[in-house]
């Protein structure tokens, strides 16, 4: 890993990063609970540590990878995509929209918003 990508891996983790992986984590042990999300448990255990250091990483194409098509990209990936939305997904794309806005504060670093934050926040209510 290079410098930068460990300094940047860092910040995310400090800024918000250890909990959305940790809610991958726990999207996975749901699953695992539930017999029809076992397959998909790897895959957000897969993320979750993608999601807790992002920085250096690479995203390859599974067919670029195993050097065919496989099961996940035909008809049954769609309805395990769908699955996944219903179970898991919902809920992780709130929780990452959520933490997006609570660090919108461009003001100021500390945890919470800064004054003229919040006043823009109350007067949207």
């Amino acid at each position: 890993m290079s410098g930068i990508s460990f300094l940047l891996n860092l910040l995310w983790i400090v800024f918000g990063g250890l909990w959305m992986a940790i809610g991958w984590v726990i999207a996975g042990v749901i699953m695992a609970i539930t017999i029809i999300g076992l397959p998909w448990t790897r895959a957000a255990f897969n993320i979750a540590s993608y999601t807790l250091l992002p920085f250096g990483q690479k995203a390859v194409s599974r067919a670029e990878y195993f050097g065919r098509q496989d099961l996940g990209t035909g008809p049954l990936g769609v309805l395990g995509n769908v699955l996944w939305l219903v179970l898991a997904g919902w809920w992780l794309a709130l929780a990452h929209r959520d933490h997006a806005r609570r660090n919108d504060c461009r003001h100021s670093l500390r945890l919470g918003a800064c004054e003229a934050c919040r006043a823009r926040a109350l007067a949207n209510r």
